[in-house]
């Protein structure tokens, strides 16, 4: 914020409210209509304010260092208080009571309650980053009239670099999400069998990230010449000796993603598609070489289409070989041919290497890296060979 210039940054979407507070609602995550807004003050320690409808109230983080500084809520949502005083309240408890409390009579809507945020962290003639993309139709244009002498600015670039780098906390979700959907693919798949169908193996799949916490995320199962569809999504087909069981996807872990791919197979499966995936084993491998702060994400893209054309697979082409991840798939940097960012110390980056050909099939290798200075940290690791499939 200090670089930018800005008093302070005020996160909209579901994601940015939860990266900035920890507030999370799924209210929020799946209506548009139920805002909540996070803002963050310019400020040597964590100054956060919420703004949310008193009906998520209880789900405003209580404990410590994640309890914001100050709540506007709005609309209208009855409590019925404690009958005698209770001196022993749940944490939640106490808060929620507080904030009803603090509740204004009048009614009022999401954005009379964020203006009144904005005057508590910046004043009145604040400079403040925001995200548009939460606010709906008539929600600028509101805001721009409750607060005329307020210079406002896009926050979405400010919020992006912040993302990027990641924290201690947000290291140890994503290496752990990152684990727990490497283990479950392993666990689904030791357990599958010729006959069984890929919902047979997607069940299975989703029952071991659940025992370990996680909550499936973007699954992609397939078999078979399916395994040539990248998006693929698990269906009745049932596995044959000569299959490939194709992964891609995760978990979610206490709001963080995972997202990796594996190859399993039985033992018919032919000679042809293990190569293919030799090849892309090959240049997520030599993309990993390549990696560490400093490099260019270009760079590290062309190490990898290189070494899958030079290991088998010479017409290969991609749009992209990996991504930033953090509390969304998608964070940067953008591993692509045309990508301008550069690895920082701190990020976290998924490498992968997929090759789809219709009507024969796909591989894919995909794992999480920390960037270091001297290179990738792995959070994930791809076998040199399928997984073995029906080994349970």
């Amino acid at each position: 914020m200090e670089q930018a210039g800005v008093d302070a940054v005020v996160a909209s979407t579901p994601v940015n409210v939860t990266y900035v507070s920890d507030f999370w609602s799924v209210s929020h995550w799946t209506r548009r209509s139920a805002q909540a807004f996070a803002i963050a003050g310019r400020s040597s320690t964590r100054a956060i304010g919420l703004v949310v409808p008193l009906g998520n109230a209880d789900l405003v983080p209580a404990d410590g260092h994640r309890a914001p500084d100050f709540v506007e809520s709005y609309d209208r949502f009855v409590f019925t208080p404690p009958r005698e005083p209770q001196a022993n309240l749940e944490p939640e408890a106490a808060q929620l009571l507080s904030i009803v409390a603090g509740h204004p009579d009048a009614e009022r809507g999401p954005i009379d309650a964020l203006a009144e945020a904005i005057r508590r962290v910046g004043g009145n003639t604040a400079h403040i980053a925001i995200e548009y993309d939460g606010l709906l139709h008539g929600d600028n244009v509101r805001l721009h009239s409750l607060l005329p002498d307020i210079r406002f600015t896009d926050g979405l670039p400010l919020l992006r670099a912040a993302r990027s780098i990641k924290t201690a906390e947000e290291i140890r979700r994503l290496r752990r999400a990152a684990g727990i959907s490497a283990d479950a693919f392993q666990a689904a798949v030791a357990d599958s069998h010729p006959g069984d169908t890929e919902l047979d193996v997607q069940r299975r799949f989703h029952a071991a990230l659940a025992m370990q916490d996680g909550t499936p995320f973007l699954t992609s199962i397939t078999s078979g010449p399916r395994t040539a569809l990248p998006n693929g999504q698990a269906g009745g087909r049932q596995l044959q000796e000569e299959d490939g069981i194709r992964f891609d996807g995760g978990c979610r872990y206490l709001h963080y993603v995972s997202d990796i791919a594996r190859i399993a197979a039985f033992e018919a499966y032919p000679s042809t598609h293990r190569a293919y995936y030799r090849a892309v084993v090959n240049g997520l491998e030599a993309a990993v070489d390549v990696a560490r702060a400093g490099a260019r994400a270009a760079d590290v893209f062309a190490a990898a289409v290189d070494a899958v054309r030079r290991s088998g697979i010479p017409h290969y082409e991609r749009s992209h070989c990996g991504h930033g991840i953090g509390i969304e798939n998608y964070d940067a940097p953008r591993i692509t041919p045309a990508s301008t960012d550069v690895l920082e110390v701190g990020m976290v980056i998924c490498l992968e290497t997929p090759y789809y050909e219709i009507g024969l099939g796909g591989v894919q290798a995909e794992d999480t890296f920390l960037v270091t200075e001297d290179g990738l940290e792995p959070f994930s690791t791809t076998p040199p060979e399928p997984i073995p499939a029906g080994t349970g």
